[in-house]
């Protein structure tokens, strides 16, 4: 029998890879809680208020933290195992796990981005009414369609059941979704940094500003390599090991856009 390593949160073998998603999920988790931590003791020290794009933020943290918890269930029930290897109860029990963390880092992102743009509003105040409407409601349009799109494309009673046969739309629904996340983010980030060089500011912090609202556009990126993973994952007949890259992958990529 292979050794576990020592000190891992997870036994990593040659034949259960879940260690490795195990330790990245739980780095970006402690990145998303310094990244807060960071936030809140700027904001204390200088005596800015608390506001909107704080709750918001410290909301998607909480979810953020949320899924990593998840993952981890996930990862104890047979994720990143050859199906072979795992009790069918158990298989049942990923698929349900990666569904919460799926819905959990779509709700992230969501309160991500909100946070952003009420953020933007702080920072521009004379921004115009119908420009802010405009982002808020893109935002809100594309969170409630993911949502839903993922919570019920494979139908009741067992919404879950994705990666199966037994899925009406065989997960296809995965791909508007991510294409209008990109979309969401790639707007979010073009239509502000116009505005953020505007401000009167020093070009040094218009530069720091600007790279910090224009750091969406890694996320597009990060987020479309998702695309390259997801036939994999949804048409495998081992989806407890090959989810297993597309899980590594979405957590990589969600957890920037949640911070």
């Amino acid at each position: 029998m292979p050794q576990a390593e020592s000190g891992a949160l997870h036994p990593s073998t040659p034949d259960d890879a879940g260690g490795l998603i195990t330790s990245i999920a739980f780095s970006l988790l402690i990145i998303t809680v310094i990244a807060c931590g960071i936030r809140s003791w700027v904001a204390w020290m200088q005596k800015i208020a608390f506001s909107l794009d704080d709750t918001t933020f410290l909301i998607a943290t909480c979810l953020a933290v949320g899924q990593s918890v998840i993952t981890e269930r996930a990862v104890d029930a047979g994720l990143g195992q050859h199906v072979s290897a795992v009790p069918e109860e158990n298989v049942t029990k990923v698929f349900k796990f990666l569904y919460a963390t799926r819905l959990l880092g779509l709700a992230a992102q969501s309160f991500a981005k909100l946070s952003v743009t009420f953020l933007f509003v702080r920072l521009v105040p004379h921004l115009s009414l119908w420009r802010f409407v405009s982002i808020l409601s893109s935002i809100v349009a594309w969170s409630l369609f993911g949502l839903f799109a993922v919570a019920f494309q494979c139908g009741l009673p067992d919404p879950w059941t994705v990666p199966s046969p037994t899925c009406s739309t065989g997960g296809a629904l995965f791909y508007p979704v991510g294409a209008l996340n990109i979309a969401t983010d790639a707007l979010l980030a073009g239509f502000i940094m116009p505005f953020a060089w505007s401000l009167k500011l020093q070009r040094s912090s218009k530069v720091l500003v600007c790279t910090l609202f224009g750091s969406r556009f890694i996320v597009c990126g990060l987020q479309a390599g998702q695309f390259a993973f997801l036939p994999r994952a949804l048409h495998s007949s081992d989806p407890t090991c090959e989810s297993l890259c597309l899980t590594h992958q979405t957590q990589t990529a969600r957890r920037p856009g949640s911070n």
